[in-house]
Formats: structure tokens, C-alpha cells, sequence
């Protein structure tokens, strides 16, 4: 039964039962543009947004663009997502263990951060991030590389 409930709240986008959990109830919380757009009513908005909400941490869609009215907006939105997925690189060190990342990772990376934050902030110079990056390498990173990339070759 729980994995019915759960199957319900996974409703994907165009159905009924997705239509209901995003927005309520046709007439009472929302109405429907001449050309077929969801619009939220006064109440629509004070209730079906807020209730919606918490459902989505049991179970929900994948995600999807839909902004009733600015379909242009939602091209355009898909667009720019298709191409940051093109910069995006999978994790090479994902499922590999390094010893010293575990150990350390937390604070050289954390000083790193900092110091990132501090260049931007305009607080320290450009070149306090490069001392930053070698202490990082002989605190720890490089050993880790090594453990990786060791890990990476099978060894």
C-alpha cells in the first residue's frame, strides 16, 4: 500500500493525478487560460503551492519545465540546460577510495574555500589563492591524486 501512496506522488507531468498534487483543484485553486495554461487562483496560491511542497520530499516527477504562459521561456530554459550538460564531467574518482581524502579533504579544502571566498571578497589577492593551491598539494592533495589515480588504475 505504502508503495501505491509512493507511486501516486511520482505521477508524472500531463497526468491527472500531477496535475492535482501541483496545483489543487480545477476551479477552486486553479483556473485554465484560453489556450489551456494552468492559472493559480487567490487560493490556488495560498494553499495548492504550500500543501504540494512537503509531498515532494516523499516522493515526486522528474523534473520538468513548465511555466503556464511563457512556453518561449521554457525553450529558452531547456535550451541553456542542454548546454550546461555539455559542460558537465562525471566525478573520475567516484566509487575509488583515497585514504588521505578521507583523512584530510575536509580541512585543506575548507582553507582552499576560504581563500577563494577572500580573493572574491577582494580581501586577499589573486596570488594568496595560487600559495593556497601549493599548501593544499603538500598538505595532502597530491598524496591523494596519487592515491586515486592508483586507485583508478587498479592497483
Amino acid at each position: 500500500m505504502l508503495l501505491r501512496v509512493l507511486d501516486y506522488l511520482a505521477a508524472p507531468f500531463g497526468t491527472e493525478e500531477r496535475l492535482f498534487l501541483d496545483n489543487g483543484i480545477e476551479g477552486t485553486h486553479y483556473t485554465r487560460t484560453s489556450n489551456g495554461d494552468i492559472k493559480l487562483t487567490a487560493k490556488g496560491n495560498a494553499e495548492a503551492v504550500t500543501t504540494a511542497m512537503p509531498l515532494a520530499f516523499l516522493a515526486n516527477t522528474p523534473e520538468y519545465i513548465y511555466l503556464p504562459g511563457k512556453s518561449e521561456l521554457a525553450s529558452k530554459i531547456h535550451g541553456w540546460q542542454e548546454e550546461l550538460l555539455k559542460l558537465g564531467k562525471a566525478n573520475p574518482t567516484s566509487g575509488h577510495f583515497s585514504d588521505t581524502s578521507t583523512k584530510k579533504s575536509a580541512s585543506i579544502g575548507t582553507a582552499v574555500s576560504d581563500t577563494v571566498l577572500d580573493v572574491v571578497a577582494g580581501r586577499k589577492p589573486v596570488s594568496a589563492f595560487q600559495d593556497q593551491v601549493k599548501k593544499w598539494r603538500s598538505g595532502g592533495g597530491d598524496r591523494m591524486r596519487a592515491e586515486y589515480e592508483a586507485s583508478i588504475a587498479g592497483k
